[in-house]
Order: C-alpha cells, then structure tokens, then sequence
C-alpha cells in the first residue's frame, strides 16, 4: 500500500469516511485505551448487508451475523457493525 487515502461512501454522496495508508503498515493492534475501538456503518437494505457479509467472507474475514447486523474485526482490533438503517 502506498502513501495515500482511500474515501468510502454510498448513495453517491461524495465521501462518508476518509481513511489513511500511511501511518497503518505495521501497526499492530491498537492499544485499548487509544483510538477508534468500534465503528457502526448503516446501510440501506438487507440485501446490501448480505453482499457486504459475502464480500468479508470471501476475504477471509469473521463474521457474526445477529439477523440485524453484522460484526466483524478490522486488522487493528476495532469492532466494525454494520447493520440495516432504520
């Protein structure tokens, strides 16, 4: 990975989360009492968070799956929920 950003969003809006690449390689697993910790991500559909879940599993990431949301890991510790806006 490079020196650079990546910006997600959905909808077409124009960014939603901005992340950095240059200060990640290495890193290692956040301490717990600095940083992020978790994240909630809202998505439209149930239909989008089954190809959201599809999507992590093929990368080989863990989910679980409450039939409301699913969580999952980042690479640095921090819980990531992703679940149907309401």
């Amino acid at each position: 990975m490079g020196r650079g950003a990546l910006f997600v969003s959905a909808g077409g809006y124009h960014h939603h989360i901005g992340l950095n690449t240059w200060n990640s390689r290495g890193a290692g697993v956040r301490s717990k009492t600095l940083g992020l910790g978790s994240l909630d991500i809202a998505v439209p559909t149930r239909e989008e968070l089954d190809r959201i879940a599809e999507r992590l599993r093929f990368a080989g990431h863990e989910i679980r799956d409450d039939g409301n949301r699913i969580t999952t890991y980042d690479p640095w510790g921090n819980e990531v929920r992703i679940g149907q806006a309401v």
